[in-house]
């Protein structure tokens, strides 16, 4: 793997990994009125700023490039950690399938570069993120979470569907296999 490729590595599950130490903390332990929950954004803003500020101070001194490919795999982290977070602790199907959605979206950005950095290392770049790729990936970005904010205001009885959830994710899972297996056999 590319030294950028375990940077990237690193970086994401260290704000994957500690955050989601501070949601088992929050599932294990409540105080009185609940204080956690009222903190609790707080406290995962607050983290997610220190371990950005430990990453780049880490990575910054080496190389600019590091620094860029740390903070985009450290974002990535952080947003699987809120849709882990939303999706298990909030208590609407809107926020469940949000929290869905956040989930594959990231680990989708951040297996493309992992996948890349193993299997065409020379070819590997900030562009491999696939983040910005293209300005209709941007609308197509945009139009869906403007579908699901609208379908959710409208018609809140279709995120009420535990099996069409599943199907989609399934859905998801499938496509992201089929990608990444084709990414790992193809010459």
């Amino acid at each position: 793997m590319d030294p950028c490729g375990r940077i990237a590595l690193v970086s994401f599950v260290s704000s994957l990994t500690s955050l989601v130490l501070i949601w088992l903390i929050k599932l294990m332990v409540t105080f009185g009125d609940n204080v956690i929950t009222d903190w609790f954004v707080m406290i995962f803003v607050s983290h997610a700023l220190i371990t950005h500020a430990i990453l780049g101070l880490r990575f910054y001194t080496r190389s600019k490039l590091y620094f860029q490919v740390s903070f985009r795999a450290s974002l990535l982290g952080e947003g699987l950690a809120l849709g882990l977070l939303v999706s298990t602790l909030g208590t609407t199907n809107w926020s469940t399938n949000f929290g869905l959605y956040l989930v594959v979206l990231s680990a989708f950005h951040f297996s493309e570069y992992i996948v890349t950095s193993i299997i065409n290392p020379r070819s590997l770049s900030l562009d491999s993120f696939l983040l910005n790729h293209s300005k209709e990936y941007g609308i197509a970005a945009a139009a869906s979470l403007l579908e699901f904010t609208i379908e959710s205001y409208l018609w809140p009885q279709m995120k009420a569907h535990f099996w069409i959830t599943t199907f989609g994710l399934s859905l998801c899972m499938f496509g992201e296999l089929m990608r990444k297996g084709a990414m790992l056999t193809a010459r």
